[in-house]
């Protein structure tokens, strides 16, 4: 859930009032280090307010968060375009429109550049203004609803309460937003909380009765909290543990709650110093990794690399992991990127199994 400073903020955008996400969110960069929406909120409100620079940086930043984001991509653009950066732009609208060929934004940015092509046209727009059509800011009807339209509805619901429905009024209380579905099967018996260890078979981790089943307990919390790969490394702990043989099953069903990793929903980001240290307690767990890649391999249908992690600057080597893509995708040696991938154990080690590559533009950390 998004913590009270940026929901208000975000508020404030759809309002339009800009300078105030610039005033209320810009002590808070830190706090927000790892947010792609307190990145885009700073980016748009900086162009809207006509601060290019810090709109590019914030804007970079946002598009590393999350580079399939259309309105970032477009708010690049307009940065781009701002700078006479034509060509850029182009490409980055054509990224959107290969995403979302319907994107009817991407469509008429193309046509304005088209019909605004000169450098002394592209001038006088940026002077008089006219350059907004390409900021993708809320659009003037949804800015003055989001302004006025809640007092509205609030004093027109508070008075049609007021009239006929108070007696009510307890029926009609909105209810609580449910958890993840199913978690609420996945309940110890009574007879495997009283014995949830085992002494026969081997295991790498030997649990107490109490913390057998608090891992089980925080696996679900972690589920119900969508940190799927915090939850997932109970579930290993469990597997690898001498956990009662009826809870390593509850617990391996669990794993069925695992929803596919992205560049946005990692909650938990674990180092590869974390993985390193015991490979077999991460195995499945999706890790976001920045660094290099060398010893690229491609056979037409697959890919494989070993990636330098933590060498995306060329001054910090972590380690050096191997990584397989199922599938052919063009990756350059020696540029800085981040790898989306999940920790499969291997006898010398561990090794990614790769799903995203995502380029680090410029260097950026």
């Amino acid at each position: 859930m998004v913590s009270d400073p940026l929901r208000k903020a975000q508020k404030d955008f759809l309002k339009g009032y800009y300078s105030r996400v610039l005033s209320s969110l810009e002590p808070l960069t830190l706090s927000y280090r790892d947010s792609h929406l307190f990145y885009f909120l700073m980016g748009t409100s900086c162009l809207a307010t006509g601060d290019v620079g810090g709109a590019a940086t914030y804007l970079r930043r946002a598009e590393q968060l999350n580079f399939r984001h259309s309105p970032t991509l477009a708010a690049l653009a307009a940065v781009h375009v701002r700078r006479g950066e034509t060509d850029k732009a182009i490409q980055l609208y054509l990224d959107i429109l290969s995403r979302e060929p319907g994107n009817v934004f991407a469509k008429r940015a193309l046509l304005f550049i088209k019909s605004n092509s000169e450098p002394e046209r592209l001038a006088a727009l940026v002077k008089s203004g006219g350059i907004a059509a390409l900021y993708p800011l809320p659009p003037t009807a949804r800015r003055l609803a989001a302004r006025y339209l809640p007092a509205f509805l609030i004093a027109a619901l508070a008075a049609f309460l007021s009239l006929a429905l108070i007696p009510r009024a307890a029926t009609l209380l909105p209810k609580a937003p449910s958890g993840r579905a199913g978690l609420e099967s996945f309940l110890l018996t009574e007879a495997e909380r009283e014995n949830p260890v085992s002494a026969a078979g081997g295991f790498e981790y030997v649990l107490t009765e109490k913390e057998a089943v608090n891992s089980f307990e925080r696996a679900k919390k972690f589920f119900a909290s969508w940190n799927d790969e915090a939850a997932l490394v109970e579930i290993n702990r469990i597997l690898l543990s001498n956990a009662a043989p009826s809870i390593k099953s509850k617990a391996e069903t669990l794993k069925g709650f695992v929803r596919e990793p992205d560049f946005t929903n990692i909650r938990e980001k674990y180092s590869y110093s974390d993985v390193a240290r015991s490979p077999r307690l991460f195995d499945g767990v999706a890790v976001l990794w920045k660094g290099q890649a060398g010893n690229i391999r491609d056979s037409g249908s697959a890919l494989q690399l070993d990636l330098l992690v933590g060498y995306q600057d060329k001054k910090n080597l972590e380690g050096i992991v191997a990584v397989s893509f199922p599938f052919t995708l063009r990756v350059t040696a020696g540029v800085p990127l981040e790898i989306l991938g999940r920790v499969r154990p291997s006898k010398d080690g561990f090794r990614l199994e790769g799903i995203a590559v995502h380029e680090l533009r410029d260097g950026s950390p």
